[in-house]
């Protein structure tokens, strides 16, 4: 199903989607082809970034400003760490 028919079907609501796959050769961009994901590649050919891509002692400065890893914990404006919250599970 294409994403044009997936928004003018009428059936009823049978399920909620929660994704819709890129179709081939639709977009322009293609995964890892990017201005970054390019940029990313050739620095990892140069020693710039380990064979994982991220930062080492010879990554410049600017790559560490304007490329950051999503899923490290942030930081608050004034420095100190975010506080942590737990949470439990529902019984």
């Amino acid at each position: 199903m294409t994403t044009a028919t997936m928004a003018i079907t009428d059936h009823g609501v049978v399920a909620k989607i929660k994704r819709v796959i890129m179709e081939r050769d639709t977009y322009s961009r293609k995964w890892g082809l990017g201005p970054v994901a390019s940029k990313k590649k050739s620095m990892i050919q140069q020693g710039l970034l380990d064979k994982y891509g991220k930062a080492n002692e010879k990554t410049p400065k600017n790559w560490r400003s304007a490329y950051y890893e999503v899923s490290a914990p942030a930081r608050a404006e004034n420095g100190e760490e975010p506080m942590q919250t737990e949470d439990k599970e529902k019984e």
